[in-house]
C-alpha cells in the first residue's frame, strides 16, 4: 500500500501525487474522512507523469456507481478543506 496526496478534485476524478509508480491501470483509493470513517473507491489511470521532484502524478477517472463517486469526492473535498484550515 502506498500513501498518496490528493492534489485536485473534479466531478469525475482526482489527481494524486505519490512516490512510487503504479503497478496496474486500475487502482483502489481509500481515505479517512473527518468522521473517522474509511471510504474506498476504484479508479482507472487516465494520466501519469513523473514530476521534476521524482514523484508520480496520476489522474484517475473514478469508477463505480454515481452515488459512490459523489460520496467519495465529497469526503475528499471535506478532508482537503479541513487540512487547509489546520495549516493556517
Amino acid at each position: 500500500m502506498d500513501l498518496a496526496l490528493i492534489k485536485d478534485i473534479s466531478k469525475s476524478g482526482i489527481a494524486l501525487e505519490l512516490f512510487t509508480p503504479p503497478v496496474a491501470e486500475v487502482v483502489s483509493v481509500s481515505l479517512v474522512g473527518a468522521d473517522k470513517r474509511e471510504i474506498q473507491i476504484s479508479g482507472r489511470i487516465v494520466h501519469s507523469a513523473r514530476s521534476s521532484a521524482g514523484k508520480m502524478k496520476l489522474g484517475l477517472s473514478l469508477t463505480g456507481a454515481q452515488t459512490e463517486i459523489r460520496l467519495f469526492l465529497a469526503k475528499a473535498a471535506e478532508a482537503y478543506r479541513l487540512k487547509l484550515m489546520h495549516a493556517v
